[in-house]
């Protein structure tokens, strides 16, 4: 997670309980994190940030002629997939600007083989994709009108859904096959009541333990 006032990237480990805080020289505008989890790429007004989530610590800046308030970590690249955006290679910092339009991405995410970029853009209810099998973007290969996009979005753990902040999801494991699946809840008004008959739920389980235990 990252914050601005102060600039700061937090680390916690749920597995262990502990927490680490990576001091940042500027304003944090977004993160990408690597696809084994062991690192991220935090993108500011001029350059992006490579950070070792191991030992918390920066160990690369790369200068970006763009601003990255949408990037995305690769094994080679890290992406800048907004308007103005690009690709910069980790190796030696070099930079490709992008030779096709990107819309004003609201997020982004990498697929599981690390050749596709999907892309939640400024209309809400489009997603877009991206090639990457050669390194940077190169292509749009897609823009795909699907029921909702809203952020925060994510893809699930094997890459194959699109979980959005409206709770929409969207099968993408086969383009052009995108397609609609399933909303969890209709409206704000479900979603609030789901979550306190829940905790009703839980509460009861929880009385009716003690109540046996006693």
């Amino acid at each position: 997670m990252i914050s601005q006032d102060p600039n700061q990237l937090h680390i916690f480990n749920p597995a262990i309980g502990s927490g680490a805080i990576v001091p940042l020289s500027k304003a944090p505008l977004s993160m990408s994190l690597s696809t084994d989890g062991l690192g991220a790429a935090v993108g500011f007004a001029d350059s992006v940030a490579l950070v070792n989530l191991s030992n918390a610590t920066v160990e690369k800046t790369l200068p970006s002629q763009a601003p990255g308030r949408n990037v995305v970590l690769a094994a080679e690249w890290v992406h800048i997939v907004n308007s103005p955006g690009g690709s910069i290679r980790i190796s030696d910092g070099t930079y490709v600007p992008v030779t096709i339009i990107l819309g004003n991405s609201r997020g982004a995410r990498l697929s599981a083989d690390g050749k596709t970029i999907y892309s939640a853009t400024e209309f809400s209810t489009y997603l877009q994709v991206y090639n990457v099998s050669t390194g940077p973007i190169t292509a749009a290969d897609g823009l795909f009108g699907i029921t909702s996009i809203c952020t925060p979005f994510s893809l699930s753990s094997d890459k194959t859904r699109v979980h959005t902040g409206c709770n929409i999801q969207e099968f993408i494991s086969a383009q052009p096959g995108i397609r609609y699946v399933s909303s969890l809840f209709s409206d704000t008004r479900a979603r609030v009541r789901g979550v306190a008959e829940s905790a009703k739920a839980a509460g009861r389980h929880i009385g009716s333990l003690l109540h046996r235990a006693g």
